[in-house]
């Protein structure tokens, strides 16, 4: 598979380039069709999807318990007739279905700050800092090669065996 941005082949699917780090999607892929739709194609995408998703659930258990409560009120100031217990359970799974998706959408939220300072767009990644990547003790240390060698460890160990020692 080639990557759309830089054209780099052998990239596997539904992964990051090796080379320009943007998201691989794999449009011949039939199995994922319904994520695709519902979740979009990258996963900062998924990440969106799936905030707005909690967001909506716990909308709609709220608004299910105030409904409930003012209508159970109505009918005891209406008829005397006291709130059934399955309704206090249903209380407690609203509740606790909410409770759910606020802890999942604080970890979607910090997902997705984590997704765009990866990708730099975040606002602290913008600006004066220089990207570590870029920096010239890096490129010193690891200079940027096009061709992979056949161990990686070993390239790594011995770039790291001739670095100065300070």
């Amino acid at each position: 598979m080639f990557c759309p941005k830089c054209g780099n082949a052998d990239q596997q699917p539904e992964s990051y380039c090796r080379r320009c780090g943007v998201f691989v999607v794999d449009y011949s892929v039939n199995s994922m069709v319904l994520s695709k739709v519902l979740g979009g194609s990258t996963p900062s995408t998924q990440v969106n999807v799936n905030l707005a998703i909690n967001l909506l659930t716990i909308f709609a258990c709220f608004l299910l318990i105030g409904f409930l409560n003012g209508h159970y009120d109505a009918l005891k100031a209406r008829t005397g007739e006291n709130t059934p217990t399955v309704i206090y359970l249903v209380y407690v799974f609203l509740v606790t279905i909410s409770v759910w998706q606020i802890f999942s959408l604080v970890v979607g939220a910090r997902l997705r700050g984590k997704l765009g300072r990866k990708h730099g767009t975040h606002p602290a990644a913008s600006g004066k800092t220089q990207n570590n990547l870029e920096s010239a003790e890096t490129n010193k240390l690891a200079p940027h090669r096009e061709d992979v060698p056949q161990s990686v460890t070993e390239e790594s160990t011995r770039i790291l065996r001739d670095a100065p020692r300070k």
